[in-house]
C-alpha cells in the first residue's frame, strides 16, 4: 500500500511540475555566473575541495548548439577563491527537453591555466551538467568542469550558479 501511494505521489509530482515548465530562450547571448567547490591535483601536491567561482558569456546559436567564454578562480584556501585562474572558450552541446523546462549539455574546449604550477600553455577544457528554466530568460545551472594542466595537475569545479539569456 505505502508503496502505491509513494509511486502516486511522484507521479502527480511530476506532472505538477511539469505543468509549470517554462521553454527556455531557444537563441540568443547569455551570461551566467556559479560558485562552487573545487579541487586542484598537480604532481607535486594538492587541494582538497575549496572554494572556487565562474563567470561565462555565451551565445545560443540554436536550442543545440552554443558557444561560450569563460573565467574562473578556483580557491587555495578554505575560505579563498583566488588561487588559480582559468580561462576558457567552449563549445556547448545541448540536449533539450523543452516539456520539461530541463537542458542537459556537455563542454569541450580549450583553456589557459594562471597557476603558479603552471606554465601557461594551452589545455583542454571540458564538463557536463544541466539547466532548469525559472523563467524564459533566467536559468539555475549544476554543472562540473575540468581544466586540464600540461603535466602540472588538473583543476576541478562543481558548481551552482545562474543563467540569464538577453532577449534581443
Amino acid at each position: 500500500m505505502k508503496i502505491k501511494i509513494i509511486t502516486l505521489s511522484l507521479i502527480a509530482l511530476g506532472m505538477i511540475g511539469s505543468a509549470f515548465a517554462v521553454v527556455p530562450m531557444d537563441s540568443g547571448p547569455y551570461a551566467e555566473a556559479n560558485i562552487g567547490f573545487t579541487h586542484f591535483t598537480s604532481l607535486t601536491s594538492g587541494w582538497g575541495n575549496e572554494y572556487g567561482a565562474s563567470v561565462g558569456l555565451g551565445y545560443k546559436f540554436m536550442p543545440f548548439i552554443a558557444a561560450e567564454i569563460g573565467y574562473g578562480t578556483y580557491g587555495t584556501s578554505e575560505f579563498s577563491f583566488v588561487g588559480a585562474q582559468v580561462l576558457d572558450l567552449t563549445s556547448k552541446i545541448i540536449l533539450p527537453f523543452p516539456e520539461a523546462g530541463v537542458d542537459i549539455f556537455a563542454k569541450l574546449g580549450a583553456s589557459h591555466i594562471n597557476a603558479p604550477s603552471s606554465n601557461g600553455d594551452l589545455s583542454l577544457f571540458y564538463g557536463f551538467g544541466g539547466e532548469y528554466a525559472l523563467s524564459r530568460n533566467f536559468l539555475i545551472i549544476v554543472q562540473w568542469s575540468q581544466a586540464t594542466g600540461n603535466g602540472t595537475g588538473d583543476l576541478q569545479m562543481l558548481s551552482a550558479g545562474g543563467n540569464f539569456s538577453f532577449n534581443l
